[in-house]
């Protein structure tokens, strides 16, 4: 049975009214769509395209209400953020294989391994797991026994994170340290000032029971705590001298000015002091080898007179030692011959005439002229 034209008609104005509801519906504004879905709406969540997703895929990440977010291909969206998934140089890799900083307790490591959460009475510490109180956390400080750090003090002594220490009665804590009080209250030696206990046996702090110290003279000593004169004499001092406050001098300490042994120092004088005795220098022998002199004086003439067989020069030398003159051996023993040749000389003058032809008198005096 054929429909009649009116009956076709009404059946494609129907058909055309509901196609165009559907293509009205399917043409949507992305700000109305925003509208519909917020933070009021989808707090738990993420929008797209007015819809609230659950924003925990890679395809709609988010949350807040804020818009959906896809992730990248080694992301994976982690409590609304899409995060970098294995492969972590730095932090550590969490359950789900995500890199996390590695400085929270619940998640801590380093060099990309996989996280670990701390235990009750640890924290995180650049990356590892240790006792909240250490020498990191607690550098001034000492650990208690439930890992308190606290100021270091007599009933907590201690340093750098160590474990804290109760001093003892008449201790205190000083540095992180447990030490002897330092006070008079129980030292033996003697005390500077009332506070400073010394051991009260050098003669700058002298003293026994907690006394004040005293310090000794030049002429005493500290003993048993007092100061007493000092007693030196060649048994108390046998290897070194006694000056003249009574200290004994040993050997190595003795200068020209202060020698001697097993008695009173003294003076050595231009000497010199060796293992406490004055001695002169060491003595050196010399002699000359060579000389060049000339054959006549500054005038040109002989140095010698014709009265003597030979005019050559009568050379000697004198060498000063200490500001002293000392001819030396070659001097005396040519002054000793000469003398001798003198002598022979006057001999044969008295044995020819006195008187004669060219006879000159010797001149007086010229046998010890010629030597001075």
């Amino acid at each position: 049975m054929r429909a009649s034209p009116t009956t076709m008609r009404k059946i494609y104005a129907a058909v055309a009214t509901a196609m165009l509801a559907v293509a009205v519906a399917g043409c949507s504004d992305p700000v109305e769509d925003q509208q519909l879905c917020s933070a009021s709406s989808c707090p738990g969540g993420c929008c797209s395209n007015g819809t609230c997703e659950p924003g925990a895929t890679t395809d709609a990440c988010g949350a807040a209400g804020g818009v959906c977010a896809v992730c990248g291909q080694d992301e994976s969206c982690v409590d609304g953020a899409c995060k970098k998934v294995g492969g972590c140089t730095t932090g550590c890799a969490d359950s789900s294989n995500v890199c996390q900083p590695g400085t929270a307790n619940e998640s801590c490591g380093t060099a990309g391994k996989a996280c670990a959460a701390c235990s009750a009475g640890q924290t995180c510490t650049a990356g590892v797991c240790t006792a909240a109180c250490n020498h990191i956390t607690c550098a001034q400080g000492c650990c208690t026994a439930d890992g308190q750090c606290v100021q270091s003090v007599a009933t907590s002594c201690g340093s750098g994170g160590a474990a804290c220490a109760t001093c003892k009665s008449g201790e205190d804590c000083v540095a992180g340290a447990c030490v002897k009080k330092q006070d008079c209250s129980s030292c033996d030696g003697c005390c500077i000032n009332g506070t400073q206990c010394m051991p009260g046996s050098s003669a700058a702090a002298c003293g026994t029971s907690g006394a004040t110290c005293t310090t000794c003279n030049s002429k005493e000593s500290c003993v048993n705590g007092q100061c007493q004169a000092i007693s030196c004499d060649k048994t108390s001092c046998p290897s070194g001298c006694c000056t003249a406050s009574g200290q004994c001098l040993d050997f190595t300490s003795q200068s020209k000015t202060e020698c001697g042994a097993s008695g009173a120092c003294k003076s050595c004088g231009a000497l010199s002091c060796i293992s406490g005795l004055c001695v002169s220098d060491p003595v050196w022998e010399v002699s000359v080898l060579s000389a060049v002199i000339s054959a006549k004086n500054s005038a040109g003439k002989d140095w010698d007179s014709a009265w003597f067989t030979n005019p050559l020069p009568d050379p000697y030398a004198i060498i000063a030692l200490g500001g002293a003159q000392r001819p030396d051996r070659f001097h005396e023993d040519h002054r000793k011959h000469a003398d001798a040749l003198l002598e022979r000389e006057d001999q044969q003058l008295q044995a020819k005439p006195q008187d004669g032809p060219g006879h000159q008198a010797r001149p007086t005096g010229l046998r010890r002229a010629r030597h001075l």
